[in-house]
């Protein structure tokens, strides 16, 4: 530490608003953090922050540049070109305030990237209510078992409009599960193609139904093997997305 500011919103100086510390030569590239109190309460060292502001320079492993931490959430911001996904902010919102004793109890976690390999601009996963005045369960446990997971994609011209997805959504929550795919508009059109796929079996003995919304009148119907081709593909992106989430979020609890 080089430096370190307090300010109070008393010329007694007994309420505490702000701290303000810098660093330097520190192996996490912390650079400056504020902490920010409520004001009105006097000075109690054991008092936890009411925000946190810490700033990073290049050369982190997971490309921090900033973090804010505040009871119900907290936000971080990456130097995207350093990240391999290109990944540029990640906003965590919690069902109700951090208790660093007890397990995080997640709400939400919103992702934003540029620059991505596959077009992914978001990515959002919402988890399941936690009841009031209970503890919430193992991170990991919470992680394999959302209600709800997002992904948008921008629009690739190499792909038809009606072929290219520009969301999908996976309603794990829900009984019988389902994935709902959004594609992009094509020239021109007011409207957009859909396809939902419903994962229970049928009287066919089929393990999935499809309900579809076809913009052109005069496409060609989707075979049965292309149809199952396609659930078995957004499946699988679904675990890739679950398992990059659960790696993210355990690496960044341990800051």
């Amino acid at each position: 530490m080089t430096e370190m500011i307090t300010l109070y919103s008393d010329l007694a100086r007994t309420n505490m608003t702000e701290i303000q510390e810098y660093f330097a030569n520190r192996k996490d590239k912390l650079v400056s953090r504020f902490r920010y109190f409520r004001t009105g309460k006097r000075i109690d060292s054991n008092r936890k922050e009411h925000m946190i502001f810490e700033n990073f320079d290049p050369g982190r492993p997971d490309a921090l540049m900033k973090l804010v931490e505040k009871p119900e959430g907290r936000e971080f911001t990456f130097y995207h070109k350093a990240t391999l996904d290109g990944m540029v902010n990640r906003t965590e919102s919690f069902t109700r305030n951090r208790d660093p004793a007890k397990p995080v109890a997640l709400h939400k976690v919103i992702e934003t990237f540029e620059g991505h390999q596959n077009r992914l601009t978001y990515r959002s996963i919402t988890f399941e209510p936690i009841e009031p005045n209970t503890d919430a369960p193992p991170m990991k446990q919470q992680i394999d078992h959302p209600r709800k997971m997002t992904e948008k994609f921008e629009r690739n011209p190499e792909v038809p409009a009606d072929k290219d997805i520009a969301k999908r959504t996976f309603f794990t929550g829900s009984r019988p599960p389902r994935i709902h795919l959004i594609f992009h508009y094509g020239p021109g059109r007011i409207t957009s193609s859909t396809r939902t796929y419903i994962t229970e079996k049928n009287l066919s003995g089929d393990e999935f139904s499809v309900q579809e919304y076809v913009v052109d009148p005069f496409a060609k119907p989707m075979r049965y093997t292309e149809q199952r081709d396609e659930y078995q593909l957004v499946r699988g992106e679904k675990r890739k997305a679950r398992c990059g989430l659960t790696s993210a979020l355990l690496l960044l609890l341990l800051l």
